[in-house]
């Protein structure tokens, strides 16, 4: 996990220079969702309507693209407010006809009235949705901030599919979960991807940037596994180690720099036209191990190489086959043009949904015959997985009353494996919008749905 932040930390970091910088980015390829900015914003709001008097989760709510405010904004309405509460000096600042304030003031109080009697997926999802959160979060942090959103109200459903709907009690679940969502790899019209090489596997991209060439593989672990996997060691102190430990750790570490290498391979053959390796130098000397290094071997046994005035090494091939996307689409084109003219077109009036119930058309009635058509419903319904278990006085109903139905060619698919008992069906006309059969079966040239009728005085 601490490798992860720290790789998500960079991420971030690249993430917002890339943004200053004015390039479009599509995301991260992992992240964890807890330390993504959105998710963040989502979770304080969160913690406000817990505990209103948190005034560093209001602060922080307040900031967030759900409210808008700049820091001059949350500064002016937190300044020299003494004994007050930040939430209390908002009320006060709504009530002296601050609109900014105003709004915020009204749209958290809503939130407030319902968080004791919705469940924290309702409430999420109505504040992303109708509450306009979404296309709030999207405007400041682009696309990329709909995976973590998604997944947000997807853990929010799941958590209240295992354990009683609380705010507080999803939180909770949600901080101490660590959940990692993988993102969809495949990029926008002009975005950069950000992803680590193992993702990156079986797929290209006209440029490929390598950030981090400078690292080498460091043993994450004190525990030192055997090569068949049978037997571990912990060799604590290297002035401890013995002949055995100093065997495998060195083993061990022949099978990183193995993988290394073969990352190295699959990360340059990721670019369909331009490759670039970056790398710097701090105190001390990169590694010759390390990617940079290796790279940078490999261009002084090349005699095509020519170097910039800036000390940046180019290796150019010429391109002998027209591009890939010769003829394709153009993008500009495609944003150029207009909408169709559905999209603005107005949806089609709904009609009143009405049900079939073929059960309500009863025969004659007698309470004798309607209390063998129950038990007979009974028993047929539940063919053919009839428990074991099943009394004898149900066997036998379905022994006598089954057995004809089923020595039909046209019927025996009806009850027989595969076949539905109380099948919900759809339909778009004859009356009805949906219903439900007792029994449907679905063979290779027919559709069969049956409604048992059972309760005549016969």
């Amino acid at each position: 996990m601490v490798l992860v932040r720290r790789r998500n930390r960079f991420i971030d970091e690249l993430t917002r220079r890339l943004k200053q910088a004015g390039v479009e980015v599509a995301g991260a390829d992992r992240m964890v969702l807890t330390d993504h900015i959105a998710v963040m914003d989502l979770m304080a709001l969160g913690r406000f309507l817990l505990l209103p008097g948190d005034d560093l989760s209001l602060a922080e709510t307040l900031k967030s693209p759900l409210f808008g405010f700049d820091d001059d904004a949350l500064f002016a309405l937190a300044h020299g407010r003494e004994k007050q509460s930040l939430w209390q000096r908002l009320r006060t600042a709504a009530a002296d006809s601050d609109p900014r304030c105003a709004d915020a003031f009204e749209r958290l109080r809503g939130l407030l009235s319902r968080v004791d009697r919705e469940t924290p997926w309702t409430l999420y999802a109505d504040l992303l949705a109708a509450g306009g959160g979404r296309r709030r979060f999207r405007a400041r942090l682009g696309a990329e901030a709909d995976d973590p959103l998604d997944e947000f109200l997807a853990q929010a459903q799941a958590h209240e599919r295992a354990n009683p709907p609380s705010l507080q009690g999803f939180l909770r679940w949600l901080e101490t979960g660590g959940v990692e969502i993988k993102r969809d790899g495949e990029p926008g019209a002009g975005a950069v991807r950000i992803m680590t090489v193992h993702a990156a596997k079986g797929m290209e991209a006209p440029v490929v940037y390598l950030p981090d060439t400078v690292g080498t593989p460091r043993r994450q672990s004190q525990l030192v596994w055997s090569p068949d996997g049978g037997m571990v060691l912990w060799p604590v102190r290297r002035e401890h180690w013995d002949p055995l430990s100093e065997k495998w750790i060195d083993e061990a570490a022949k099978r990183d720099m193995d993988e290394y290498r073969r990352l190295l391979y699959v990360a340059m053959t990721r670019a369909e036209d331009r490759l670039v390796v970056c790398g710097w130098r701090g105190k001390q000397e990169p590694k010759n191990s390390a990617w940079h290094a290796m790279v940078g071997r490999a261009f002084d046994a090349l005699s095509d190489v020519h170097e910039t005035e800036d000390g940046e090494r180019i290796l150019q091939c010429a391109q002998t086959a027209p591009p890939d996307r010769a003829g394709g689409p153009d993008p500009e084109a495609a944003a150029d043009a207009p909408p169709p003219a559905w999209i603005r077109a107005a949806p089609p009036a709904e009609t009143a949904a009405e049900t079939a119930a073929p059960s309500r058309s009863r025969p004659a009635f007698d309470p004798r015959a309607e209390e063998r058509g129950r038990r007979l419903h009974r028993a047929m319904q539940a063919w053919p997985n009839l428990p074991e278990t099943a009394s004898e006085e149900d066997r036998a109903v379905v022994a006598s009353a089954v057995a004809c139905v089923r020595a039909d060619p046209v019927f025996a698919p009806v009850f027989g494996p595969g076949a539905l008992a109380e099948a919900p069906i759809a339909a778009a006309d004859a009356g009805a919008s949906w219903g439900r059969v007792d029994h449907l079966a679905v063979t290779a040239d027919a559709v069969l749905a049956v409604d048992f009728k059972t309760g005549g005085a016969e």
